[in-house]
């Protein structure tokens, strides 16, 4: 009778070859009869190393013989999770081909779509939502970010355009309460920007510092979504925590640009030619 130790060196081949994408060497083993599920110290099969490793010629000999796709490692991760992780979308597509189950949660609630997000596979992470992956209304990308307001901070445009399609919440807020408006509004993405306002995203929305969109914007200088804004007829008097509005701060720290963008639409305002935004 084998002993464990040497049961975990009789099959471990199988692993290995299946980790280093040795398809010949896959095929003799499991004519030989290798364990197919057999589990390594991590508590992972040869299709969880295949997975995660993006072999997908391996993997789908070792689907043909029924190799475990739920099968969880030591971390609770299926070889879904470990795919999405690394980023290979052949591997994914197939997986997802063969029912693996897209919500799996492993070790604190991660999903595979929360694990993609985190390691920042785009591609993957569209993937998942056109397979119709649950998008958690809640934060949860590693900085506190929604899958939105994510989406917005790395600005993947055409994820932007997939997440509008599945109604993704334009007013979510992330661990500094700053909405998908006030993060395209600072990083000055005029497109984003554009996008969500005319989905009618709230302009009177603030961080934590009490910023609004067009003290952020101000305060990094991007004039295009400076005039986006006051063409929304914004409140051009709203204050941070500090006290400062756009316009002082603008001045005070020599944006002369936007500052006149900021004294114009004051004087169309005292003229009567715009009418003046909310007091919220």
């Amino acid at each position: 009778m084998e002993s464990e130790h040497e049961q975990y060196f009789c099959k471990i081949p199988l692993s290995l070859a299946a980790d280093n994408g040795h398809e010949h060497v896959v095929k003799v083993l499991l004519e030989s009869k290798a364990n197919i599920d057999f589990t390594d110290t991590m508590n992972r099969t040869s299709l969880s190393w295949a997975a995660e490793r993006g072999n997908r010629a391996v993997a789908e000999l070792l689907l043909e013989r029924n190799g475990n796709i739920e099968h969880r490692d030591d971390d609770g991760n299926t070889p879904l999770a470990l795919a999405v992780m690394y980023g290979p979308e052949a591997i994914v597509n197939l997986l997802l081909e063969e029912n693996a189950n897209i919500d799996s949660e492993a070790s604190e609630g991660q999903t595979p779509l929360r694990i993609a997000a985190n390691h920042g596979h785009e591609h993957v992470v569209r993937l998942l939502i056109e397979h119709n992956a649950n998008m958690p209304a809640k934060a949860f990308i590693n900085e506190g970010l929604t899958l939105l307001t994510w989406t917005v901070e790395r600005e993947y445009e055409q994820l932007f355009e997939v997440l509008f399609e599945r109604n993704a919440s334009k007013q979510s807020k992330d661990n500094n309460d700053q909405t998908p408006l006030l993060l395209a509004a600072e990083k000055g993405n005029l497109v984003m920007a554009k996008q969500l306002l005319e989905r009618n995203a709230d302009v009177h929305f603030k961080d934590k510092y009490g910023r609004r969109s067009l003290l952020l914007t101000t305060k990094n200088r991007h004039e295009n979504v400076v005039k986006l804004l006051l063409e929304r007829n914004v409140n051009i008097e709203s204050k941070d925590t500090n006290g400062s509005t756009p316009l002082s701060l603008a001045k005070n720290h020599g944006y002369e640009a936007v500052a006149e963008l900021l004294l114009e639409h004051e004087r169309l305002l005292d003229s009567g030619q715009r009418r003046p935004s909310p007091q919220l």
